[in-house]
């Protein structure tokens, strides 16, 4: 078929430029993650001239065993974050949120990079909601799709997906199942349906959105988690880190506080860890 050709060549693609771009990270600085490593002179240096930091620290996470230090401080990043959350301060806030999530494990000396992506969920009562990433932005500023955490010991880490508005389908109806911190340790490596990429209830991906937006599903597959008779399914489509390099520059609250004040106060213990 030709839109299997035309992802193939795509995903050949990425595998061979995230293997390149690791390989130039490991050129110019340890594989070991400290604090403010994307912030590193050596990474920033390395980033303008070319180095996609992200595919670099995609092919690190991949070829890396994840380590068991590293893990308790991602979870309780992750549980303080959400416990502190509140609904009201979430709309449409998925990408700034995961965005500062980063930033605080990029703090803490954890690998990460924020996946953006499309959603797709059904339940046993035939009901679906979807948050498409290949659509038109609503409005000005708006990311269409969803954004969730990749990190060493998770293909997806999400603190955004139960405090969502306006999304399509039966989300109101649905969320009910969602739980405030979604976590996914392992990958599908079989097709995803064409069909999960939804626009107004109806399919119509041309084989150029496929291959695009598949492209590093030979690296990362895409995830699914089974919540009661609710199957969430996470379809990547590329990789990004946030467009603020600070913390105190994130446009996002967390319990009422920026993300830089909800660190000092509620995170920066774990620096000691």
């Amino acid at each position: 078929m030709k839109f299997m050709k035309l992802a193939e060549t795509l995903r050949r693609d990425q595998s061979a430029l995230v293997k390149s771009a690791y390989e130039r990270l490991r050129d110019c600085i340890s594989d070991e993650f400290q604090p403010g490593y994307f912030n590193s002179d050596e990474v920033l240096a390395a980033e303008a001239n070319g180095l996609s930091v992200c595919d670099a620290v995609l092919g690190h996470i991949l070829a890396s065993p994840p380590n068991v230090e590293g893990e308790i401080r991602a979870r309780a990043l992750l549980n303080r974050v959400a416990e502190a959350l509140v609904p009201s301060e979430m709309e449409n806030q998925c990408h700034n949120l995961h965005g500062a999530c980063t930033l605080m494990l990029d703090a803490l000396g954890v690998p990460v990079v924020m996946v953006v992506g499309s959603v797709y969920a059904t339940d046993e009562r035939g009901r679906a909601f979807w948050m498409n990433r290949l659509v038109p932005p609503a409005f000005p500023g708006h990311n269409p799709g969803h954004a969730w955490l990749l990190t060493p010991w998770w293909r997806v880490a999400d603190l955004a997906l139960l405090h969502q508005f306006g999304v399509a389908g039966d989300y109101d109806e649905m969320n009910r199942s969602l739980r405030p911190i979604i976590t996914v340790d392992t990958n599908e490596t079989l097709e995803p349906e064409v069909d999960w990429w939804r626009f107004e209830g109806r399919f119509r991906l041309p084989a150029e959105g496929f291959a695009a937006t598949t492209k590093y599903h030979d690296l990362i597959g895409w995830s699914q988690l089974k919540l009661g008779a609710t199957t969430v399914r996470y379809l990547p489509s590329a990789l990004t880190l946030p467009a603020e390099a600070e913390l105190k520059d994130v446009s996002v609250k967390i319990g009422g506080l920026s993300p830089k004040e909800f660190f000092d106060a509620n995170v920066s213990d774990l620096l000691e860890t």
